[in-house]
């Protein structure tokens, strides 16, 4: 995805966030993907969000009361989106 292309996309997803840190990630197949982690008071939780053959595929890390997201988190939720694998049912 183009940078320019990337800044639109990335500011129609922080809409409903207050403090978010955004990163961009590939996939282990090169798939990109954006990383809102939202450092909000009240609660923690990140979101990656990608676009894989047309289909936006978005990915909440809710961690349980009072936790933080790790970075083992987002390589769980990172490794989780590389083995996807999308079959067509079409006939």
């Amino acid at each position: 995805m183009e940078e320019a292309d990337q800044e639109g996309y990335v500011l129609g997803l922080m809409e409903g966030y207050n403090d978010a840190e955004v990163t961009w990630l590939k996939t282990a197949h090169d798939t990109d993907v954006v990383l809102l982690n939202e450092n909000d008071a009240v609660m923690d939780f990140a979101e990656l969000v990608t676009l894989y053959h047309g289909y936006v595929i978005d990915l909440m890390i809710i961690p349980e009361d009072g936790e933080v997201v790790t970075g083992i988190d987002v390589e769980n939720a990172m490794q989780f989106l590389s083995d996807m694998d999308f079959v067509s049912t079409a006939k």
